[in-house]
């Protein structure tokens, strides 16, 4: 996972090493499998395919050029056996890669699910936030109203009737701190993240 390029680079020359020094065997290393998996689950498809066919020549060249079966049931005529062979090479690293390239686009796919449901989360918030900031403003206003109409009622009373002016100052005043305190909470839930 953490260089998978250079895994792949010394796997394919390990196998390619293996595979010339014993030219009558059939030796092949799953390794090569892995290493394709991780180059394609770290790399872009295009690239991961292209690496894939690249660390296949050497395995497809022995086998098409260099291998020849041998053993009591195998016919001498069988030069296609070496062809199936690399052919089937090529097509197994094919798999591992596009195995590996399936993952990656599920995982990006899976990060682009996790970045919108966050700017989802986040324009949430921000409509509550206007909504709230909304609800302030028309409890402010109303409160403001009733304080403006609790201040001309007391001026224009507090000649003839000063205990009612009294009271309506007394009201003026815990509307005015309703406000407030209705204001600092709006505001509480706005700050907070």
């Amino acid at each position: 996972r953490r260089s998978p390029w250079a895994v792949l680079v010394v796997t394919v020359a390990i196998d390619a090493a293996l595979l010339y020094q014993s030219p009558n065997s059939s030796v092949m290393s799953a390794a090569i499998f892995f290493a394709l998996y991780a180059v394609a689950a770290s790399a872009p498809a295009l690239i991961a395919f292209g690496a894939a066919v690249l660390a296949s020549v050497p395995a497809s060249a022995y086998y098409a050029f260099v291998y020849t079966p041998r053993g009591p049931a195998v016919p001498d005529n069988a030069h296609y056996v070496g062809l199936v062979a690399a052919v089937s090479v090529l097509l197994m690293d094919v798999l591992a890669t596009g195995l590996g390239a399936w993952v990656r686009g599920t995982r990006e796919h899976q990060a682009e699910i996790r970045a919108w449901a966050m700017r989802r989360a986040e324009l949430a918030s921000v409509q509550e936030r206007n909504r709230i900031a909304r609800e302030m403003h028309d409890v402010v206003a109303h409160s403001l109203t009733v304080m403006v109409a609790l201040s001309d009622g007391a001026a224009k009373i507090a000649a003839k009737d000063p205990d009612r002016a009294q009271e309506v100052l007394g009201e003026l005043s815990r509307t005015g701190r309703t406000a407030l305190a209705d204001m600092r909470r709006v505001l509480g839930v706005l700050r907070e993240p």
